[in-house]
């Protein structure tokens, strides 16, 4: 939490706090997990501490960036080990976004429009969320194509506090109808800002004048300020917020500003993102917070290429024997005797045509009789899927399909 005394990191496990002093306020917090590293931003700096494993603690804050004017809000990259800040905009008039490597040695500036008060970032669909005028806006990184969110304007038109999902690529909200109002939404809505994909989860007076919100996986955690206490409020969705089941984990009379949830499975690849690189055939699904598997449907299996073939199919290729050098003169044969039992069953058994089992035991003697005549002395890996269909002498018969062919060695 950034808060008046420095950086405070409460435990819901053992119900305490602790407190890492720096000897002024800070306003906007945010980490690396990876590297057990913590940034806040005070008025006009941004400062970093470590977790120190000897003594089990998070050393001292210190300021690693010094800026002229106020800090508004960061966002670490934990992807790209970069982070994001936004600055006091009377002090940039044409650069509302600064992007700096965590050595802070190499700055590049976002030309946004100005006015932004918060930031989110996804690193892995590369796009910054903020609000603009009470408005939520997105804004890509790769293409920087600038975006407001219009249908959620609709319908909750003051939007106060943000957070990303970047597992199920959501972001929540909170906002209301109107300044004046007692009754504030808690909201999703997906990044494209879809109207089937708004969804109220709670709506009522606990997320009144809330000065931050964060969120993870089901659990909902967002900071309120009333009658001069601050306090934090945890819900656990099922799908949605119930009122009942708002829990208020920690209250102070000192000034808290921002809160993140410090978690390792926040910071891990979506399995949407995981799935991209792999290249399955049918379906996919995150099998670690880094790692993910190809699957297959019913009946099917998975070879080499995270492509699923028929099972019975792939079961009957392999029970093939590879010939030794010796025995390669009667390779053709064999294939032949093998060949002849899979099509009859195939044919029979499972696409219920009508064949003439004396042409296509013929063909198939054909097609390896000219084998095994031009190399005798190689032998025969594999035979590929049957599903090409060719006529002849009138009659319907399906061959090898030679699209890979043989492969011979």
């Amino acid at each position: 939490m950034a808060s008046d005394k420095g950086l405070e990191i409460y435990s819901s496990e053992e119900e305490s706090i602790k407190s890492v002093q720096y000897g002024e306020s800070t306003y906007a917090v945010d980490y690396l997990y990876s590297q057990d590293t913590v940034f806040a931003a005070t008025y006009n700096a941004i400062l970093r501490t470590e977790y120190n494993n000897f003594f089990l603690k998070f050393n001292t804050l210190k300021k690693v960036y010094y800026n002229y004017g106020k800090i508004h809000d960061l966002s670490v990259d934990w992807k790209d080990k970069e982070i994001y800040w936004l600055p006091l905009e009377q002090f940039y008039t044409s650069t509302s976004c600064y992007k700096y490597d965590l050595g802070f040695t190499h700055r590049r500036w976002l030309h946004l429009p100005s006015g932004h008060v918060q930031l989110r970032l996804d690193p892995f669909v590369r796009k910054i969320f903020a609000i603009k005028e009470d408005a939520l806006v997105s804004y890509s990184l790769e293409t920087e194509y600038y975006m407001v969110f219009e249908n959620l304007k609709s319908r909750i038109p003051i939007v106060k506090k943000i957070s990303v999902d970047v597992h199920h690529q959501l972001i929540y909200v909170i906002g209301a109808h109107e300044e004046s109002s007692d009754q504030y939404y808690l909201a999703t809505v997906d990044y494209d800002d879809s109207p089937s994909e708004l969804h109220v989860l709670y709506s009522g007076t606990l997320c009144h004048n809330a000065f931050s919100l964060d969120v993870y996986n089901d659990t909902v955690v967002w900071g309120t300020l009333r009658e001069d206490w601050y306090s934090i409020h945890v819900c656990r969705l099922a799908p949605r917020c119930d009122p009942d089941k708002i829990t208020r984990i920690y209250y102070s009379s000192e000034a808290i500003h921002d809160i993140k949830i410090y978690h390792p499975e926040r910071q891990t690849p979506s399995a949407k993102y995981l799935c991209a690189s792999y290249n399955c055939s049918h379906g996919c699904a995150k099998s670690s917070s880094h790692t993910a598997n190809c699957t297959c449907p019913e009946g099917m299996v998975l070879d080499h290429y995270n492509t699923c073939r028929d099972a019975e199919l792939t079961k009957w290729f392999s029970s093939v024997e590879s010939p030794t050098q010796q025995d390669a003169p009667d390779t053709a044969n064999y294939v032949i005797t093998k060949t002849k039992q899979f099509l009859c069953t195939l044919f029979t058994d499972h696409l219920n045509v009508v064949i003439m089992l004396a042409s296509t035991m013929a063909l198939v003697s054909s097609l390896c009789l000219y084998i095994k005549q031009r190399k005798t002395n190689k032998r025969v890996n594999r035979i590929s899927s049957v599903t090409e269909m060719n006529v002849i002498d009138n009659e319907y018969v399906e061959i090898a399909d030679w699209r890979r062919g043989y492969n011979l060695k």
